[in-house]
């Protein structure tokens, strides 16, 4: 992306997830990132709950306005798939704001269940909300932790 393609409120993918414009300067984009679905009021500010994170002119080349999986595909599906309510299971990431939590469809995994038997189990799921689940799980646990 160029830096002209930033707005504070535009929501843009990196290789670490997604975020969200802040602010603008010169030649730099600030951003939150958005990986707390489950209490969406960490993003309402500013001052926000979470960090700004600074992107310089080098950095804008890796952002996208979708985000792209590891065989160059776009993906919105995790997006259009993977919903967080406050009012819905205690806001608890959920499948396409089904009542269905992503905990739930990942325990079945987990309890060594095959996607067919999953959909059996909860037929109101589809494949690609099973997809959807594994792909968030690995976006939750796959950021960087920086301590000081």
């Amino acid at each position: 992306m160029k830096h002209s393609d930033f707005e504070v409120g535009v929501e843009f993918f990196t290789a670490d997830g997604k975020w969200r414009c802040t602010d603008l300067g010169r030649r730099t984009v600030i951003a939150i990132r958005l990986d707390h679905p489950e209490d969406a009021s960490w993003y309402n500010g500013p001052p926000y709950a979470v960090a700004e994170t600074v992107f310089d002119e080098y950095d804008l080349d890796g952002c996208q306005l979708e985000a792209v999986e590891a065989d160059g595909t776009t993906d919105r599906t995790l997006v259009d798939r993977i919903t967080a309510n406050p009012d819905q299971c205690g806001g608890r990431p959920c499948v396409r704001g089904l009542r269905i939590r992503v905990t739930e469809v990942l325990d079945l995994l987990a309890a060594g269940l095959s996607p067919a038997q999953v959909i059996q189990e909860l037929p109101d799921l589809e494949i690609e909300d099973i997809a959807a689940c594994l792909r968030f799980a690995s976006r939750r646990l796959d950021h960087p932790i920086v301590t000081a």
